[in-house]
């Protein structure tokens, strides 16, 4: 399975992905995630009870991108104990 994007989410733009998959035909899906979809884990912002009503997490890993709070709460965690968050790259939305 492939994972495509365009390489842009924020709070104001939309994420289009993209998934193929390699099998005897292709089949592609597309998700757009709106500005109340965590890139990290695909869940709410800022969580999945409270969708929209109010700012998720700013991420540390660009410093603007918005995550839910679990997720900044993981990274806030990541970051003190692992001296470092987990990269965008191995984020799901990124993940193939």
């Amino acid at each position: 399975m492939d994972i495509t994007t365009d390489g842009k989410f924020s709070n104001k733009s939309f994420r289009q992905v993209v998934i193929t998959n390699n099998r005897e035909f292709t089949e592609t899906m597309t998700i757009t995630l709106d500005q109340h979809t965590c890139p990290r884990c695909f869940g709410g912002i800022p969580n999945d009870l409270q969708r929209g009503q109010y700012i998720g997490a700013l991420s540390r890993t660009d410093n603007k991108t918005y995550i839910c709070s679990d997720c900044g709460t993981a990274e806030g965690l990541e970051d003190y104990f692992d001296l470092g968050c987990m990269s965008q790259a191995e984020w799901r939305v990124n993940q193939s």
